[in-house]
């Protein structure tokens, strides 16, 4: 197997160049009831050799600003 089928069955098709995708994140009780929900966006950008998907999630504050996690 090469290491664009390798990544594949990884990963699903993602594009060489980075991706965003914008969503809802949503945290439940055990109940089953929204605890609290805010709007985030997914970044997956490959690393030089494309063998690393580096994986960020941003969500935008009221004020403007950014708060950034990497996975």
């Amino acid at each position: 197997m090469n290491i664009e089928q390798h990544r594949e069955q990884l990963f699903g098709y993602l594009p060489i160049d980075s991706i965003s995708m914008h969503g809802t994140w949503t945290v439940y009780s055990p109940e089953k009831q929204v605890i609290k929900s805010a709007q985030g966006i997914r970044n997956l950008r490959p690393n030089a050799d494309k063998t690393v998907i580096n994986h960020t999630n941003q969500f935008p504050s009221p004020d403007g600003s950014k708060v950034e996690k990497q996975w």
